[in-house]
């Protein structure tokens, strides 16, 4: 990739969000955070995110309504769920899941999403 890769963090813990965007900040992402679906909505929808990593949101029916907003506004958003909980979600919600992830093991994942993402591809046709 050429551009800086974007990320979302979701978290509705503040001090793990600040702490969560540091890090990735020191990887050179470009990160957005946001502690819980309004603050979602307030994002401007032209943003474009390569991954969104959704974490520590405990009801089922919060975060199922979180991976359908992310992906309602942002389609070609790769989204990775970080969590104990195991709602039934509907697959088509997000593209990997798992219940956790040291640090390192983190930063690899979000780098293999991006490429998979193509919030930046050409469309095949000219403009």
């Amino acid at each position: 990739m050429n551009h800086p890769i974007r990320v979302l963090t979701v978290n509705p813990d503040r001090r793990l969000l600040d702490s969560r965007a540091i890090l990735l900040q020191g990887f050179h992402y470009q990160v957005n955070t946001a502690a819980d679906y309004r603050q979602i909505q307030s994002i401007p929808t032209p943003e474009s995110f390569e991954v969104a990593v959704i974490e520590h949101i405990d009801t089922p029916s919060e975060l199922d309504y979180v991976a359908r907003l992310i992906r309602k506004r942002w389609p070609k958003t790769q989204i990775l769920i970080l969590s104990c909980v195991t709602p039934s979600l509907d697959d088509a919600l997000y593209d990997e899941r798992v219940g956790s992830f040291q640090l390192d093991e983190l930063i690899t994942e979000i780098a293999r999403l991006a490429e998979r993402s193509t919030v930046h591809e050409s469309p095949p046709w000219p403009l």
